[in-house]
């Protein structure tokens, strides 16, 4: 892009790249249809037919002395200038948030109340003790010796087992 803005080579037919796709979007942004460059909602990054009369329009719209459909010096910084102007729009001011309903309301110094969990069931389990007997099924299954899943699979090592115990066996 700096170099076709220099014209040391400006854009010509047949380019392909990113650049070419910056050039089509700025054209789109200036009210400058391109169907089928845009046909997948992007620009396509080929400098073919469409791009060149999309130029073209561009440089009659803006009274350029080279109206030709190559993107050269003049083109590109009159289209960078425009896009620079477009972009100084202030943006909009953030929504204050809307104040608590209780006037007495002091942050941190109440907590909502807790309710059951309802992913412990009809039993009332604690999901904790679920998730405790399915790691060690998973941890039995990886273990290579026998021994350790005969210590690991009796039901009153499932909460009392620790590292300590486990590394004395």
């Amino acid at each position: 892009m700096t170099a076709a803005a220099r014209n040391s080579p400006p854009f010509a037919v047949h380019e392909k790249g990113v650049a070419v796709a910056l050039l089509q979007a700025g054209l789109v942004q200036q009210k400058i249809p391109m169907p089928q460059t845009m046909k997948k909602g992007v620009p396509d990054g080929d400098y073919g037919s469409e791009t060149v009369a999309s130029v073209t329009t561009f440089q009659r719209n803006n009274k350029l002395a080279k109206v030709d459909g190559i993107a050269g010096r003049d083109t590109i910084v009159l289209l960078d200038r425009l896009m620079a102007s477009a972009g100084k729009n202030v943006p909009p001011s953030p929504v204050p948030a809307p104040s608590p309903v209780d006037r007495n309301y002091e942050i941190g110094m109440t907590d909502p109340p807790l309710a059951h969990d309802p992913g412990a069931g009809a039993w009332g389990s604690k999901p904790s003790e679920a998730s405790y007997i399915a790691l060690k099924l998973g941890i039995i299954r990886v273990l290579p010796s026998r021994r350790w899943s005969s210590v690991l699979m009796r039901p009153d090592t499932w909460r009392t087992t620790s590292s300590t115990t486990m590394a004395g066996l």
